[in-house]
C-alpha cells in the first residue's frame, strides 16, 4: 500500500493552484490550511472540504495541529523567513517563489 502524503497548505490565496493539485492526487490529503485572511480561509475551505479544525488563522496553532508529512508554502515572500520554521517540524518542505530566487531552493532548502 502507497503512503498517503498528509500536506499543511500556507497561503490559501495564492496556494489555491498548488492545493488543487494535491487535492485531486490520490497520493496526498491537505489535512491543514492556514491563511491570515478569515474570508478567504473560508472559501478555500468549502472548495477542499475541509472541517474548521483543519482551517487557522494563527500560524502556531497551523503549525501544532497533527503531523504533516509536507507544507506547501505559498505566501508573499516577505514572510518566507519566518514560515520556514516549519522545516522543524515536518520531514519535507516545498516553497512556492520566483525563479529568481534560487536561494531559497539551494541553500536554505539544501536542494
Amino acid at each position: 500500500m502507497n503512503k498517503i502524503w498528509k500536506i499543511g497548505l500556507v497561503g490559501a490565496g495564492r496556494g489555491s493552484a498548488y492545493g488543487m493539485l494535491t487535492y485531486n492526487d490520490p497520493r496526498f490529503e491537505i489535512t491543514a490550511l492556514c491563511d491570515l485572511s478569515e474570508k478567504t480561509l473560508a472559501v478555500y475551505q468549502k472548495e477542499l472540504g475541509l472541517s474548521d479544525s483543519q482551517c487557522f488563522t494563527d500560524y502556531g496553532q497551523f503549525i501544532s495541529s497533527g503531523p504533516l508529512d509536507a507544507v506547501i508554502i505559498c505566501t508573499p515572500i516577505k514572510y518566507h523567513m519566518v514560515h520556514l520554521i516549519i522545516i522543524r517540524f515536518c520531514s519535507s518542505c516545498m516553497l512556492w517563489t520566483p525563479g529568481k530566487s534560487r536561494f531559497w531552493t539551494k541553500y536554505v532548502l539544501g536542494t
